[in-house]
């Protein structure tokens, strides 16, 4: 084992475990747990179907299409409107970068979060900024 690689993150990176590493990982935890549930198994998948993919070329994931794919795996309408909730509220390093506010004001990026993303559609329709 490796053990550790690098991850680009936002402007920086951090020590990451490897791929290779994650899979072997994944595997004795499925193993430990009988691989009862689904999750154990699709997580595997996916990190052999990703990497294959982008290596290749042949893939490489948007953000909506990420989004999409994340409500096909959401059976249950109350949590497909959930993880919308979450993915309009939760706020991402564009909100932070937009406005860089202090330790003490941070829960303000909650409500700044939906009025940037409303502007960009507005902007994105040709409607007034």
């Amino acid at each position: 084992m490796s053990c550790a690689g690098k991850l680009a993150l936002a402007d920086d990176s951090v020590i990451s475990v490897t791929p290779e590493d994650l899979l072997l990982i994944l595997c004795a935890y499925g193993t430990k747990h009988c691989w009862d549930r689904l999750d154990l198994i699709c997580g595997v998948s996916e990190l052999i179907r990703a990497r294959v993919l982008v290596q290749r070329g042949v893939y490489s994931p948007s953000s909506l299409e990420c989004v999409f794919s994340h409500l096909r795996a959401r059976q249950c309408p109350r949590h497909r409107a959930e993880y919308c909730l979450r993915l309009a509220m939760m706020p991402k390093i564009a909100d932070f970068l937009l406005l860089a506010l202090p330790a003490s004001l941070s829960f303000l990026y909650y409500p700044l979060r939906p009025i940037r993303l409303v502007r960009r559609l507005l902007r994105g329709t040709g409607a007034a900024s």
